[in-house]
């Protein structure tokens, strides 16, 4: 791809873009990852607070939709 990309004519800055969107990517995913791991833990630890967790993960797109920024 670096090959492609550099023979194109734009090498280093498109090169550098796709790394910092990949390295933005890659920490999202790893954030998602560990917030579903800590969801899990809470189910497995405490299996009364399944209604709980589902509220808040429910309430999650009102208050997307609610919110117009800071």
């Amino acid at each position: 791809m670096a090959a492609m990309v550099t023979g194109v004519g734009h090498g280093p800055g498109l090169i550098a873009i796709v790394a910092a969107v990949m390295g933005f990517l890659a920490i999202a995913v790893i954030v998602v990852v560990m917030g579903v791991a800590g969801i899990i833990m809470a189910i497995e630890k405490n299996r009364t607070g399944v209604a709980r967790i589902t509220a808040v993960i429910g309430d999650i797109p009102t208050v997307g939709r609610r919110g117009k920024g800071l």
